[in-house]
């Protein structure tokens, strides 16, 4: 006869569990929001920025490319806590999402779209 397992009950969904829960989601759905402005935008950016097809899948794959050292935002979160990261994301894609919109340059395009993907 073994010593009987038992697992512990459900705990009570708090109010902290809620506005953790509620802040998740706005800023999931921030950056979903933000995320897909690119692809969506994507005739008017070509034809303001006077790219062709070619270039413009070119600027899709560099921003797609750097998205990928937002790992490091996971990693740092994993060592010093999560708040810092979270929020320093958020601000930068807030910022970069602005300067997609006024700066009217290949470059500036890139960059702020890759931040923004970050």
């Amino acid at each position: 006869m073994g010593i009987p397992h038992t697992t512990p009950g459900p705990t009570a969904f708090t109010a902290t569990d809620r506005r953790v829960l509620f802040l998740t989601a706005i800023i999931g759905f921030v950056a979903g929001y933000a995320g897909s402005a690119m692809p969506h935008t994507l005739p008017f950016a070509r034809t303001a920025l006077e790219l062709t097809e070619g270039q413009m899948s070119l600027i899709f794959a560099i921003v797609r490319a750097v998205s990928l050292l937002g790992v490091l935002f996971a990693m740092s979160a994993d060592t010093h806590g999560r708040k810092r990261p979270i929020l320093a994301a958020y601000t930068a894609m807030l910022i970069a999402s602005l300067a997609t919109a006024l700066l009217p340059s290949v470059a500036a395009y890139i960059v702020s779209q890759a931040v923004v993907r970050l």
